[in-house]
């Protein structure tokens, strides 16, 4: 009985040793350049320069909402700031690691503002 619960156990723990948990960050202020086009999000962060996909969650509905009233040309960048954590999700293909970013809040849109080390455009892939 005792070899048998020691096997049960062993296995338990080698088949969670291959679960990770996503990396994530602590929610912070985030000042970036956000665009947005069907649906498809992508954020740019002020000073690190770093790319993020941005996740249809959370309070993504409000900044998507704010954008859509600020922004008359889809796809447009334009400075935002939002509370958040950025977490690694899976790509498209379930193998590649995406770093996203969760909007927890939505701050305000600084429309006439970007960010001093990019250009008024981000692309999105």
């Amino acid at each position: 009985m005792k070899k048998y619960l020691i096997a049960i156990v062993l296995l338990v723990a080698l088949f969670f040793s291959g679960c990770t948990t996503p990396k994530v960050t602590k929610n912070s202020l985030k000042i970036g350049m956000f665009s947005y086009m069907a649906d498809a999000a992508m954020f740019v962060e002020c000073g690190t320069n770093k790319k993020f996909a941005v996740a249809l969650e959370d309070d993504f509905i409000s900044l998507e909402k704010a954008y859509i009233k600020a922004v008359h040309e889809a796809g447009k960048a334009i400075k935002v700031k939002v509370e958040g954590v950025i977490a690694l999700r899976d790509g498209m293909d379930g193998k590649t690691d995406i770093s996203t970013l969760i909007v927890k809040k939505f701050i305000s849109i600084v429309p006439k503002e970007i960010c001093k080390n990019q250009k008024s455009k981000v692309k999105s892939k």
